[in-house]
């Protein structure tokens, strides 16, 4: 018997099995596109990723690079050579240093896998200006010479010059009328400061006072900083009152140069040249005035935020002096001095030029020979100069006091002893230093060696005797470099200071003592460029040589010369290769 099989039709023909077949198809398809897509994006992002990584990695390493340059460059515990490579892992850095004048240029260019950032910063070195326009310029103390001693060049003196046993000056000698030994009007109370233009509206601040004494306003003073470098010179002005506010008629106008006022608060004085006459019991105005504003350079007057001066007060404006000027009133007190009046001054026992130079001018002459000829002769010249301000503020020696600690106390490592004592004593004897500050004396002697490499402070004495030297390191270029003390400095026996060899790149060496035995004692043949002693006194004798002295008192002997150069007229004094910088600018390039 015959068995029939009876065969199912396939699916795959059905319509519905096909329909399902395709679905299949598709969404296989779609989901294949769709992880392919997927990852595709993922291996992007990942990409992505791994190169913003690595780049970043790159922007680190130059950085790095950036900050170890400045490490070393504003850290005199560390050396640079101007150019260095650093390895972070597989990343590295190019760094390139590029000094020049009291600007440095800091390069870095960071790789990683191809990857590269470059950084740039820029730095520059405190400035400090000072115009030494006389040989010898001297404050109330005045000036003695004597026996055979001279001054090639000229001499401004707040005090009377006397010489003694054939005194020579080859210039110029100006004796302004002396100061009052006290004030006329003060308010000194500073519990805050007040800026001034650092916005077009405050562009100009005044404050009142009262004459106690009718005469001639010979010299007034303020107590200002200044933050950053501001472009232009303050302006200060004496105004008479209108209705309680400055007037627009100025009696008196002098000028303030930037350069020779600290980041630190101190008193500048100025004198007045032909000086008004001012009225017991009448209100007048000080005015101080800049053409320009500044949110990150401007300037700084100390005040009494109390208001508390009898019958006086502040104001500002956004100018000076029109009529149409709205004045504001500031609920506060500024602080000033003024000056009215003076002493006699003389110029007494001097020759002063010789058949075809020269002239003085003071209030009156005593056995002098100006221009040939004993006076009186038109070349002595009866008058009331303006008494001369001294060329550095204390704001401005504070500020390069403060660059000398930049650099750290003087230690074993650097020197010093345990003491704090930096002694440089013998035949190839040396130390070359600065930034620094040495807490106890400083001695070289004996053919000892300092060189400075930035502003070197000493809090004791400085000792420099017997054929020893000062040297200013070339890296100072046309700048000058500073040596200073609190104490008295000494410096005897043939030792000299050198500079550069550039004009301009002269040492200066300061004292801020105002002790009475003298600040500076420069004696038996030594030789140096600028000595500064703006409380105190400077004594040269015996055959030694500098180019300009400044000091409250002075006096010369002994065939001591003074021979001063044109190159001191406009000083920029550098805080140092090695310290003492500000950061201008930091970019990424």
């Amino acid at each position: 018997m015959l068995s029939r099989h009876t065969q199912q039709p396939s699916l795959l023909l059905h319509p519905r099995g096909q329909a399902a077949l395709i679905a299949t198809i598709v969404l296989f398809s779609v989901g294949t596109v769709i992880i392919s897509t997927l990852t595709t994006v993922a291996i992007a992002k990942v990409k992505t990723v791994t190169q913003l990584e690595t780049s970043m990695q790159s922007y680190y390493t130059a950085e790095s690079g950036i900050e170890d340059s400045l490490l070393r460059i504003m850290n005199s515990d560390y050396t640079y050579t101007g150019n260095d490579t650093i390895t972070i892992g597989d990343s590295s850095a190019t760094v390139a240093v590029d000094v020049s004048g009291n600007q440095v240029n800091i390069s870095s260019v960071g790789t990683d896998a191809a990857l590269v950032r470059k950084l740039a910063v820029q730095l520059r070195s405190n400035i400090y200006g000072a115009s030494f326009n006389y040989g010898v310029q001297i404050g109330d103390g005045g000036l003695t010479m004597q026996d055979n001693s001279v001054v090639y060049g000229n001499v401004y003196s707040n005090g009377n010059v006397v010489g003694i046993n054939h005194a020579t000056v080859t210039g110029d000698v100006i004796v302004a009328t002396g100061s009052p030994s006290s004030t006329d009007s003060a308010y000194t109370v500073v519990n805050a400061y007040r800026s001034i233009a650092t916005a077009s509206s405050n562009k100009t601040a005044a404050q009142s006072f009262t004459p106690a004494t009718t005469g001639a306003l010979t010299k007034v003073a303020v107590y200002i900083a200044k933050v950053g470098s501001p472009n232009d010179n303050l302006q200060v002005r004496i105004n008479t009152d209108n209705n309680n506010k400055p007037s627009s008629t100025s009696i008196a106008q002098e000028s303030i140069p930037a350069s020779s006022v600290g980041t630190t608060a101190s008193w500048i004085e100025i004198g007045v040249s032909n000086p008004p006459m001012v009225t017991a019991g009448t209100r007048y105005w000080i005015v101080l005035d800049v053409n320009t504003s500044s949110s990150s350079k401007y300037w700084k007057w100390g005040e009494d935020t109390t208001d508390s001066y009898p019958g006086q007060t502040a104001k500002y404006a956004s100018g000076c002096c029109s009529g149409s000027i709205a004045w504001s009133s500031l609920n506060a007190d500024l602080a000033f001095e003024t000056w009215v009046g003076g002493t006699p001054t003389r110029i007494e026992g001097m020759t002063v030029g010789d058949a075809t130079t020269g002239t003085g001018r003071a209030n009156y002459f005593v056995d002098t020979t100006i221009h040939g000829a004993a006076c009186p002769n038109a070349y002595c010249i009866a008058d009331s100069p303006t008494p001369s301000d001294m060329p550095l503020s204390d704001g401005a020696i504070t500020d390069m006091k403060s660059d000398a600690y930049r650099g750290g106390t003087c230690t074993i490592d650097d020197g010093c002893d345990a003491d704090g004592n930096l002694i440089l004593d013998g035949h190839n004897v040396t130390a070359t230093l600065g930034p620094k500050e040495i807490i106890g004396d400083l001695i070289v002697r004996n053919y000892g060696e300092l060189t400075l490499t930035g502003t070197i402070w000493v809090n004791g004495n400085i000792d420099l005797n017997n054929h020893c030297s000062v040297v200013l390191n070339s890296t100072f270029g046309v700048y000058g470099g500073i040596l200073g003390t609190d104490g008295t400095a000494a410096v005897s026996n043939h030792c000299d200071f050198i500079g550069t060899g550039q004009t301009g790149g002269y040492p200066m060496l300061i004292s801020t003592y105002s002790g009475a035995e003298p600040a500076i004692d420069l004696n038996n043949q030594s030789t140096g460029v600028i000595f500064y002693a703006g409380k105190g006194n400077i004594d040269v004798g015996n055959n030694s040589e500098a180019k300009s002295l400044v000091g409250y008192g002075v006096r010369i002997k002994n065939n001591a010369t003074i021979t001063y150069e044109s190159g001191l007229l406009d000083m920029n004094f550098n805080s140092g290769p090695s310290g003492g910088f500000t950061i201008k600018s930091w970019r990424e390039q």
